[in-house]
């Protein structure tokens, strides 16, 4: 999907900037029930939050996974906890 490409293309280039990667899995072909700026905002704010705490923490992975078939639409932003 051209428009989630272009989010991860400037989120990752973001993570960059803060050594942080973002591993991605997964494609998908639609949005969910919502409009296209607000899917993409959903994201964008949900990634800008796991590189933000994943530079604090000095950790170096996010992973995003994208699961869809066609009843759901499924995303796992994914990065590592503190031990505190």
């Amino acid at each position: 999907n051209e428009l989630m490409d272009a989010v991860l293309l400037e989120r990752s280039e973001f993570a960059g900037k803060h050594d942080v990667n973002i591993i991605v899995k997964g494609t998908m072909d639609s949005y969910a029930p919502m409009t296209e700026y607000d899917f993409c905002n959903l994201i964008s704010n949900l990634l800008t939050n796991a590189i933000e705490y994943s530079a604090e923490n000095d950790y170096h992975d996010i992973s995003v996974e994208i699961i869809q078939d066609e009843s759901a639409l499924v995303i796992k932003i994914i990065n590592p906890l503190s031990d505190e």
